[in-house]
């Protein structure tokens, strides 16, 4: 239904009237190849906050593997793929995981005030991730009262900043990254209004874990943000097309990094 809703002006009308440029989309390509290298610096600094003893080969290797999980439904075996490629507590693992997405919505939805639409629902969003962010921590210290080996939370501020501004760099190079592909179209929004598109769409995609890797949901958000036309169905298209690329390419990194790094 995602699809259908996204892909609807295209389905009617084709691709009437659309330029294309692939040199942008290209520039799209390595850019969002480069904001993907800050997406393993994140789950480092959260795994270590929770305790979890993880070296940066781990981090990288762990990351870019069990990141393809995201494309079966239910996002569960992005999680099974993570604690599979670590020799550490699955328990920790697993909460260390939710954390590090809690950190990705909560620096997405700030990220997306660079360009303020709908000021309400961007300002709830946030200000409900950044107390779950906050209040995770104090809700296991008090279920420690009747479990006192739960210790699934994270110990070390400083760490968690890290993460969080680690994210926000990621999702400016990303949102850098579709903005290209708007250009690839001869679109006249600004980096502003994409990157606004871009971050706010992972937040409500990601809240629907029903689709693999929010694959038609995302897409009809951004559509709908974006004009509901063919040019904005286009975009979501190339977005799409571009993400699933680079998780590609940076899997096949990963193994190769596996492989050679010491």
């Amino acid at each position: 239904m995602g699809f259908l809703f996204a892909f609807y002006p295209i389905f009617k009308g084709g691709f009437k009237g659309i330029s294309f440029n692939p040199l942008f989309l290209l520039i799209s390509f390595f850019t969002l190849m480069f904001s993907y290298v800050f997406l393993p610096i994140v789950w480092f600094f959260v795994a270590r906050s929770f305790g979890i003893p993880i070296t940066f080969k781990e981090s990288v290797v762990s990351w870019y593997v069990s990141s393809i999980g995201r494309y079966i439904p239910g996002k569960v075996w992005q999680f099974a793929g993570r604690v599979s490629s670590l020799n550490h507590p699955a328990g920790k693992v697993v909460s260390a995981m939710v954390y590090e997405h809690l950190v990705l919505m909560l620096s997405a939805a700030m990220f997306s005030f660079i360009y303020t639409r709908y000021p309400f629902i961007q300002g709830f969003t946030f200000l409900i991730l950044l107390l779950i962010t906050i209040i995770w921590g104090y809700s296991v210290k008090f279920l420690q009262r009747f479990n006192p080996n739960l210790s699934y939370a994270p110990k070390n501020a400083k760490l968690v900043f890290l993460s969080v501004l680690f994210s926000t760099i990621y999702w400016i190079f990303s949102s850098l990254s579709a903005y290209f592909v708007s250009l690839s179209l001869f679109s006249n929004y600004g980096y502003r209004y994409i990157a606004f598109v871009f971050s706010f769409s992972f937040v409500a995609s990601y809240v629907l874990p029903l689709t693999p890797a929010g694959l038609g949901i995302r897409e009809g958000i951004i559509s709908a943000l974006m004009g509901y036309n063919i040019q904005s169905s286009t975009f979501s298209i190339l977005t799409r097309l571009v993400i699933t690329a680079v998780d590609i390419a940076m899997l096949i990194f990963a193994l190769i990094y596996n492989r050679f790094a010491k």
